[in-house]
């Protein structure tokens, strides 16, 4: 939570974002296959430049690391 915040900086480029979050969300969600893990850093980076939002929350069997 706490590193993520760094990233709300509007100069910094999105895709600089998608990066860092893809390095939390490996480390946070070790199920997920490396394009996965791609593909919601994408998705975060772009929710995180549009709203600002304080917090994400990603719930469900995937972040559980639980899916079947």
């Amino acid at each position: 939570e706490h590193e993520a915040r760094g990233c709300y900086d509007r100069a910094m480029s999105t895709s600089t974002r998608t990066v860092h979050f893809e390095t939390v969300i490996r480390r946070e969600m070790p199920a997920l296959n490396a394009e996965q893990a791609r593909e919601l850093a994408a998705i975060v980076a772009t929710l995180v430049h549009e709203f600002e939002p304080e917090h994400i929350y990603v719930f469900g069997s995937q972040a559980r690391g639980d899916a079947h």
